[in-house]
């Protein structure tokens, strides 16, 4: 009886194991969020001569356009080798990007630093923020 009590003990043990890491999948959805963000990469040359000091000063005096934005979660500026310039932009949606990256916005942009701008974006099924 012992025996069989400690064979079924340790079918349960198993199967419960095994019942945990079939529900793993299900487990992770639940805790995060399942909304789709959408990660934009915007590139444009400033000039191989600009300094890092005047790429920042270009950069805030964009701040106030970006602070608040609806749907903006976050925005990197980049400063690059050779004197690219660009921003990484974390959305809530790829259609809260598209709201923001017209054409008019594409045509203003290029008056201002004398090139158009490339805009690529990306689906972003995984964030990892090891800041929270």
């Amino acid at each position: 009886m012992k025996r069989s009590l400690k064979r079924t003990a340790s079918a349960l043990t198993h199967l419960i194991a095994l019942l945990s890491l079939a529900m793993l999948p299900f487990q992770l959805l639940a805790n995060q969020d399942t909304t789709m963000h959408t990660t934009v990469i915007v590139n444009f040359p400033l000039g191989a001569d600009t300094t890092v000091e005047q790429a920042k000063a270009l950069y805030e005096a964009s701040v106030p356009m970006y602070k608040d934005l609806p749907g903006l979660i976050r925005k990197y500026y980049l400063f690059g080798e050779g004197g690219i310039g660009g921003g990484v932009y974390l959305w809530e949606s790829r259609e809260a990007a598209e709201a923001v990256y017209t054409d008019e916005w594409k045509k203003g942009l290029t008056e201002r630093l004398g090139a158009e701008p490339t805009v690529t974006y990306f689906s972003s099924p995984v964030i990892i923020d090891n800041a929270q």
